[in-house]
């Protein structure tokens, strides 16, 4: 069937690009593209003939090549990722790597602006006393971790 026109994509495949061209499996696009609830064998099997089509491999190809960050990602379902992020650190209190990881998604999306900027706007004992909040003890044991009275670059250690 060599015409030299160039072959229409049915539906299923046009769907089963897109899901491909978003990073899914070729199971999970080819469970979308045919509308099922769960994967079988035999969708592997299809989903891995479908990819093998070349108008699908060009339709794929085309997708990726336009794709945006927007059409990949947005900044409501990073939100929303960032609140389960969250709940589901809340059993392990290992926040920092989920914070990170949304930090620098947030900031792909133009949904957040860091700017970080060191100031000497209070001394070494104004430091210490915020963050041991007025409780001696913790002042104590902030200044036996720093290894001296004082943290001062002016202090000979």
């Amino acid at each position: 069937m060599a015409t030299g026109k160039k072959r229409e994509l049915t539906g299923t495949e046009r769907i089963f690009a897109r899901g491909v061209a978003e990073g899914k499996t070729l199971a999970e696009s080819y469970r979308i593209a045919v509308d099922r609830d769960e994967i079988t064998a035999g969708m592997k099997v299809n989903a891995s003939k479908m990819n093998k089509r070349p108008w699908v491999q060009e339709q794929v190809r085309r997708l990726r090549d336009g794709f945006q960050i927007h059409d990949l990602d947005s900044v409501g379902q990073a939100w929303s990722d960032l609140l389960n992020l969250l709940k589901a650190a809340e059993g392990s209190q290992n926040y920092s790597a989920a914070a990170n990881l949304m930090r620098q998604r947030l900031t792909g999306l133009g949904a957040l602006e860091t700017r970080l900027r060191v100031t000497n706007a209070i001394d070494d004992n104004q430091l210490i006393d915020t963050l041991s909040g007025g409780d001696e003890a913790k002042r104590q044991t902030l200044l036996e971790l720093l290894g001296a009275d004082s943290f001062d670059s002016t202090t000979k250690h």
